[in-house]
C-alpha cells in the first residue's frame, strides 16, 4: 500500500494491484497533512500528522489485498475524490491524539514500534 495526502485534509490509499484509482480515502484532519508514515512492525497501521494539532493512528488493513476495495473514481477535472462506496473513515481511525497548539511536521517509528511526534509550537499571542 501507499498512503498520500497534502493540503485538502484527505489520505488516498492506493494499492500497487490496483493502480487505476485509490482504494480509499480517509478523512478526519481538518487541515493540511504534514506527515504519514507506516508501523514497520505492523504495515497495517498508518500514523498521519497534521496542522490541525493532531495525530490520528489508522487500520488500512481493510485495504491490503484482503477485500475488494471500493471503486473510487478519481478525476482531472476535480479537486477532492469522489467515492461511489463510503469508506466509512472512521471505522478505520483507530485513534487522535491532540496536541495544545503544536502542528504536527514529522512522524517516525523506532524499532520498537514508538511512535515519534514532531512539530512547532505556536505561542498564542497577547492582546
Amino acid at each position: 500500500l501507499m498512503a498520500v495526502a497534502g493540503q485538502d485534509n484527505q489520505i488516498l490509499i492506493w494499492d500497487f494491484a490496483y493502480m487505476n484509482f485509490p482504494v480509499a480515502v480517509l478523512s478526519g484532519h481538518e487541515s493540511s497533512i504534514h506527515s504519514l508514515e507506516f508501523c514497520e512492525g505492523n504495515s497495517d497501521i498508518l500514523a498521519s500528522g497534521s496542522s490541525d494539532c493532531t495525530v490520528k493512528i489508522w487500520d488500512v488493513s481493510k485495504f491490503n489485498g484482503r477485500t475488494t476495495p471500493g471503486r473510487i473514481k478519481a478525476t482531472s477535472s476535480t479537486k477532492n475524490i469522489t467515492t461511489s462506496v463510503d469508506t466509512a473513515s472512521k471505522l478505520f481511525l483507530l485513534a487522535s491524539f491532540p496536541t495544545k497548539r503544536t502542528p504536527i511536521y514529522d512522524l517516525r517509528f523506532t524499532d520498537e514500534n514508538l511512535l515519534l511526534v514532531a512539530g512547532v509550537f505556536s505561542p498564542m499571542k497577547a492582546l
